[in-house]
């Protein structure tokens, strides 16, 4: 972990030195350098870019006080100003902002109390502070934000960047799980090695989690029925056509190599055309009420999870105290789902 100066003070801090510019330390600050930034929310929506290869949670980084800079992993504090860069697994956002800034930072202050300061403080050696300037022998280079220089160890950064890069996105995949989306279908039933195996299968695939609830209701329902091999990801895009864009495709599959002969385009073409076909009609058979076999299905039942019934249907079957008419769990609560 290391940290860098805020803006207009030239100097960079770290376990191994501390290399001083003009002012020695952040100034302590009676309000905020970024008011703007004050709401956590509005930090945490900083991190969008946020790179895959560092193992701390946006989230966490946002409780803390810290926005993204969009430059490597560097983070600021919204009150102090203060920077920390470099971050490794296991470093928590509050013990590091205390440890270099808590002091001067009324945030840290206000929210952890300065005994929480002095305690970390004190849990961590003294650095011996080493006055200079950083030159090219050094092999550092200079960085900038908004004309301020940023001094990252070359060698360093590169060492700890290939390290983090066997990192499973555990920040992301920590702010997936704890979303609206995850949290309504574990309380539906689920199990949870089940929700995590999809949620890591989405975010490798597309770089971000589900969200909506009907996407990963289905992925969970494939693996149910299709074993954990299944892969999901084409199941949701497949169940997410309209139904024009599979007359569409019906259409195109017909079209055949110039040089197939004849034999194979009659035949290959109309096998085509009957197996999108087929797939079409099953397709609107899932979506149908299971009950009244006229309405399309947008009711979740809780906890199974099955979403087989219109809205009339599932709050009778509800008040009736029936079960699920798929896999005859006792229904507790009905979820609306919108499909995509």
């Amino acid at each position: 972990m290391n940290d860098f100066a805020g803006q207009g003070q030239p100097q960079t801090r770290s376990m191994h030195g501390r290399v001083e510019g003009v002012t020695s330390e952040p100034r302590k600050r009676d309000a905020p350098k970024h008011p703007e930034l004050a709401s956590e929310e509005m930090r945490y929506s900083t991190y969008f870019r946020w790179p895959l290869y560092c193992p701390i949670s946006p989230r966490k980084l946002a409780q803390a006080g810290f926005f993204y800079t969009y430059i490597d992993d560097q983070v600021r504090c919204f009150w102090c100003d203060g920077g920390l860069k470099d971050w490794q697994a296991g470093d928590d956002p509050w013990t590091e902002h205390a440890r270099w800034y808590g002091e001067e930072c009324n945030f840290v202050l206000e929210t952890k109390g300065l005994q929480y300061v002095r305690t970390i403080k004190d849990s961590f050696p003294t650095l011996a502070p080493q006055v200079g300037h950083v030159t090219d022998e050094q092999s550092w280079q200079h960085q900038y934000i908004g004309g301020v220089p940023l001094s990252v160890g070359v060698g360093e950064h590169q060492q700890n960047q290939n390290s983090n890069q066997h990192n499973q996105c555990e920040g992301l995949f920590t702010d997936a799980m704890d979303s609206r989306v995850v949290r309504n279908v574990l309380e539906m039933g689920f199990a949870q090695s089940d929700v995590e195996t999809v949620v890591r299968r989405r975010l490798k695939a597309n770089g971000q989690s589900f969200t909506t609830m009907t996407d990963l209701v289905e992925c969970l329902i494939a693996i149910e029925e299709n074993g954990p091999g299944d892969d999901c990801s084409q199941h949701v895009e497949v169940e997410g056509k309209s139904d024009e864009k599979l007359q569409e495709q019906s259409t195109q599959s017909t079209e055949k190599p110039p040089n197939a002969n004849a034999e194979s385009r009659e035949y290959g073409g109309q096998e085509s055309v009957e197996l999108l076909q087929r797939k079409l009609q099953q397709m609107r058979e899932e979506r149908t009420c299971k009950i009244c076999m006229t309405n399309d299905a947008c009711m979740v039942f809780i906890p199974c999870g099955h979403l087989c019934c219109c809205n009339t249907c599932a709050n009778t079957m509800r008040r009736r105290g029936s079960t699920c008419p798929l896999c005859r769990a006792r229904i507790k609560h009905v979820q609306r789902a919108f499909l995509a």
